[in-house]
């Protein structure tokens, strides 16, 4: 079975048992399985949970690469009719987390030839669990095994559906939004639905913390767009006809480029809203939850990626705005000097986080082979240094 096609059979393997953040034990044993045919150096488990790191080191002063995947799946139920379809019930990989497995894993074939004995430093697989809940990433950043690796460049990458299969999607500014969930809770007193008055309904009070968080949304929208708070989760009760509610929950998101129209949007959010129920029986708590700094790309970085693109034969598209949506790769980078970039999965493909999605297999040999030249690049660029 030649390199692609055992990609290919690893990517579906690991699709049809997808696991969420922080429960990635098989999919780090698959991971671990596989590398061991490839001659690591050193093979450090375990980080951040489930977490894996894959080190090769030519013995040789120069450039500490590291390349991340990750590894969580989605709770989102599939609905495809593939053959691979997931087997894990509300389950699914549906952000191709599989396939940007399968794209590092064949990175591990590369550096295992004797021909790049030639290379410099150190070139690091890394693997890490619970992106999707932006906890993996700060994880890993904390533990001392990671640290001492001191990485000179850091590269992420994620498929994104909309663009050219195979295209590069770049930028040297803002890739993807700063994010953070909020979590109100409200606690009044539950009675006999026919007697409310001998009880506490939390609903006005609820009510009027949404119309805070619709206003302060409309303001910062119109002052930059991006900027916005969706509310995505309401919760009053439970499904009781004889009883008035006392216990209300509302999850809500805050968006922005702008790290700083986040801070101004949370502070204040729960300055109103903190003042706003004193004039309510209910009392109120509240936590902060999966905060995703915006990704901000180093600008060498990108004229990195953007040789190896052409020596890839790969079309490069900037774009004009960061995206909307999230991702923990953003903590690497405010440490190291990194980029993350896009992989266009096709200008038709099913989107991200779609009970219909799957990862396009002919992705898999496209970003081996821009990782490759990002190795070059990145060597031929520190000889260029410090030769």
């Amino acid at each position: 079975m030649n390199l692609n096609n055992k990609l290919i059979k690893i990517r579906r393997d690991l699709h049809k048992l997808p696991e969420l953040s922080n429960n990635e034990k098989r999919t780090s044993s698959e991971i671990i399985s596989f590398l061991k045919d490839y001659n690591p150096t050193d093979i450090i488990k375990n980080l951040a949970g489930n977490g894996i790191i894959c080190i090769y080191d030519f013995k040789k002063p120069g450039p500490y690469i590291v390349f991340r995947a990750e590894m969580d799946a989605l709770p989102i139920p599939e609905k495809n009719s593939i053959k691979y379809k997931s087997r894990n019930d509300g389950i699914s990989h549906a952000c191709g987390h599989d396939g940007h497995i399968s794209i590092l894993l064949g990175l591990a074939e590369f550096l295992s030839k004797n021909e790049n004995e030639h290379f410099k430093g150190k070139i690091i697989l890394l693997f890490q669990p619970a992106e999707e809940t932006a906890t993996g990433a700060k994880k890993i950043i904390n533990d001392k095994r990671f640290q001492k690796l001191e990485p000179t460049h850091i590269f992420g990458f994620h498929n994104i559906p909309s663009f050219k299969i195979g295209s590069i999607v770049l930028t040297d500014q803002f890739f993807t939004s700063a994010s953070q969930g909020l979590i109100l809770r409200f606690h009044g007193k539950s009675s006999h639905a026919g007697q409310p008055e001998k009880g506490n309904n939390p609903i006005k009070s609820m009510l009027k913390c949404i119309r805070i968080l619709e206003d302060i949304s409309k303001y910062y929208s119109q002052k930059q767009p991006g900027s916005f708070i969706t509310i995505i989760h309401l919760k009053l009760g439970e499904e009781a006809f004889g009883t008035n509610p006392g216990e209300g929950v509302i999850m809500a998101t805050f968006r922005s480029f702008n790290q700083q129209n986040i801070d101004d949007m949370t502070e204040k959010s729960i300055n109103q809203i903190k003042k706003a129920m004193k004039n309510f029986k209910a009392s109120l708590d509240f936590k902060w939850v999966e905060v995703f700094p915006a990704i901000k790309n180093n600008k060498e970085c990108i004229k990195i990626i953007k040789k190896a693109s052409d020596v890839s034969k790969l079309d490069v598209i900037n774009i004009k705005k960061p995206f909307p949506w999230s991702e923990d790769f953003s903590y690497y980078l405010n440490q190291y000097n990194g980029a993350f970039f896009g992989l266009g999965a096709g200008e038709e493909h099913t989107p991200l986080h779609n009970p219909n999605y799957d990862f396009p297999d002919e992705l898999i040999e496209i970003g081996v082979r821009i990782l490759k030249n990002i190795i070059l690049e990145t060597q031929k660029i520190y000889d260029g240094e410090y030769k």
